[in-house]
């Protein structure tokens, strides 16, 4: 798992984050949510040593994240950030391809362009393999930045291995119908025993989707737990100064249905 334990992190003296204390286990898909400036992608950043706290600490599988050898770490965390831009004239098929150097020993991998196409076709992006990366659409680059992410942490899952996906906002490109299909690959990685995080602004998908979820709100921990026990109306309305109601559709599922 992932822990964060009372970490703090200002600029210019704002506290971005605020004594957050969480912990995001294996095996789950966590959700971040929360207002706009709440501190959602700076803990995400946080959790990938973007930035580094001021106080308190990040502990992976108990280990303090700066006591990682980062060259060990690499191959079995991947990071997919809100902004993915890449100036060199790259494909996409090379774009994916760059997941996999971070794995030590490349040259004794199997065949790894199967593995990169098996993942660009999970992503639906295979047809776009030899198109450049700067000429697709944001969604388009949003799915290949996925795609290389998955690659990146592939040959590690295909060992047993634990492994680590941090995803900040990964479906504000994406329409309708790709944010769903994400989801539930995502879904899917985490029953394999990925610990997978992400940062969302869309409350239903996270009542889909979400195994356990994180609200920030004013660089705080306003509330965290298993979606089912955190997610009610009360804390949406504090969190978010919106009333409204969660209902069962007939699929199952939840929904938020904001009051007219």
């Amino acid at each position: 798992m992932i822990q964060v334990e009372n970490i703090s992190y200002s600029v210019s003296g704002n506290n971005l984050l605020d004594d957050v204390s969480a912990a995001m286990d294996s095996g789950k898909l966590t959700v971040i949510l929360g207002p706009n400036g709440a501190g959602k992608s700076t803990l995400l950043k946080a959790l990938s040593g973007e930035v580094k706290s001021s106080r308190g600490s990040v502990l992976i599988d108990d280990i303090d994240l700066n006591v990682w050898d980062q060259e060990y770490l690499a191959p079995r965390r991947a990071v997919v950030s809100q902004f993915n831009q890449i100036e060199f004239p790259f494909t996409v098929a090379e774009v994916v391809m760059l997941g996999m150097w971070p794995a030590k020993n490349l040259q004794k991998i199997e065949q790894p362009e199967l593995i990169a196409e098996g993942v660009m076709r999970e992503l639906d992006v295979l047809s776009l393999a030899h198109r450049q990366y700067g000429t697709l659409s944001g969604g388009e680059q949003q799915r290949v930045a996925i795609a290389r992410a998955l690659v990146q942490v592939a040959v590690q899952a295909r060992s047993q291995n634990k492994c680590y996906l941090l995803l900040d906002e990964p479906t504000a490109s994406l329409d309708m119908q790709y944010q769903h299909e994400l989801l539930r690959i995502l879904k899917d990685y985490a029953v394999r025993k990925f610990t997978i995080v992400i940062v969302l602004h869309d409350l239903n998908l996270a009542l889909q989707y979400a195994d356990n979820v994180i609200f920030m709100k004013h660089g705080k921990v306003a509330s965290v737990g298993p979606i089912n026990k955190v997610l009610n109306e009360k804390v949406i309305e504090e969190i978010f100064s919106i009333k409204g109601v969660i209902e069962e559709t007939k699929s199952g599922s939840k929904r938020f249905y904001v009051n007219n």
